[in-house]
């Protein structure tokens, strides 16, 4: 596997030598590096990306993300902010604002977030899975099983959904889930 991600790396590393202003290339490389926990060199990239391409959204949120990782909040929603700025129906964007939110305490903000990224894209099944677990925070187990279901109907196979609505089911005392 680590061979693959250096191929991967040293082919988006020439990508982004051959045009200065592919954003997509550096975004890439900032994404390996922070998969390998290279955090200072993914910043570098991300903002290198950002630089390459101030609309390009994916930067943002990646260096966002990265900034969770350091525990840098303020940061994150900033950049956050900055993304939804540029792109103000990016369900992804937003569900992972909102996921952001949802940590910090801040749950009606998270679920108003959550709620906007469903009307951006209806199919996205990870804010029904973070609306579903809000409301098991909150002890809404009827609520977060109509969620859950509303999330497997979309797709069938997604695991975190899965496990959650098992999670209901043995809280009831369904034996069989």
């Amino acid at each position: 596997r680590q061979g693959r991600i250096e191929d991967a790396a040293r082919e988006y590393g020439e990508a982004a030598q051959m045009d200065a202003s592919a954003a997509e290339p550096r975004n890439n490389l900032g994404n390996l590096a922070r998969q390998a926990r290279r955090s200072d060199d993914a910043e570098r990239w991300y903002l290198e990306a950002i630089a390459a391409d101030p609309y390009f959204v994916g930067a943002y949120n990646n260096l966002a993300l990265l900034c969770q990782d350091r525990g840098q909040i303020d940061r994150a929603i900033d950049l956050y902010g900055r993304a939804l700025a540029k792109a103000p129906k990016n369900a992804v964007v937003m569900n992972n604002l909102a996921s952001l939110y949802f940590a910090t305490g801040e749950n009606r903000e998270a679920r108003d977030l959550w709620r906007k990224a469903l009307e951006a894209d209806p199919k996205y099944v990870s804010p029904l899975n973070n609306l579903a677990g809000l409301a098991l925070s909150e002890g809404d187990n009827d609520s977060a099983a109509d969620l859950l279901d509303r999330a497997l109907a979309l797709d069938p196979n997604y695991g975190d959904a899965r496990i959650n609505r098992s999670l209901i089911a043995r809280r009831r005392g369904d034996l069989l889930a």
